[in-house]
């Protein structure tokens, strides 16, 4: 497993400021060439430790339905729903958790009525599910992605 040192570090930390500064003034800012920051921003993504992506927002680009599932799960069928919950294109989060449920799920639907449909006739239909707890969010008082990393 890659470790990251404090070069990545510095590198992540601006590219979480605005993952469209190119190379060379990462280079400059941090004091390496850029062939550097080149390789090891490749390395990274390889790695699955970053990935650059454009963060939207849901409300404004139409989706109306936009929310969380707490799923309680026979445990010995976990590897099975997570795998299936993961195939789901409506469900852009997946995580196994502890507490009163056993899978936390973010999702994002069109309209209620896509809402159902996931619902209904997809998430319910897989097998070892046992519980469903929906909350819908109303709107975003904070949403971030640049939490840093441990070495800050």
């Amino acid at each position: 497993m890659y470790r990251i040192d404090k070069t990545d570090a510095a590198i992540i930390k601006i590219l979480h400021k605005n993952s469209r500064t190119s190379n060379t003034d990462i280079a400059k800012r941090i004091n390496v060439s850029e062939g550097t920051v080149r390789n090891r921003i490749e390395r990274l993504i390889k790695e699955e430790i970053i990935k650059l992506v454009v963060v939207t927002d849901p409300f404004k680009l139409g989706f109306t339905v936009v929310g969380n599932l707490k799923i309680s799960v026979i445990i010995e069928m976990a590897e099975h729903v997570g795998t299936e919950l993961s195939k789901l294109p409506e469900i852009w989060y997946v995580g196994q958790i502890t507490g009163t449920a056993d899978f936390d799920v973010d999702f994002i639907t069109k309209s209620m009525e896509d809402f159902n449909i996931l619902l209904l006739e997809k998430i319910h239909k897989i097998k070892g599910i046992i519980k469903t707890e929906t909350s819908f969010v109303l709107r975003h008082f904070k949403n971030k992605y640049d939490w840093g990393t441990p070495l800050d």
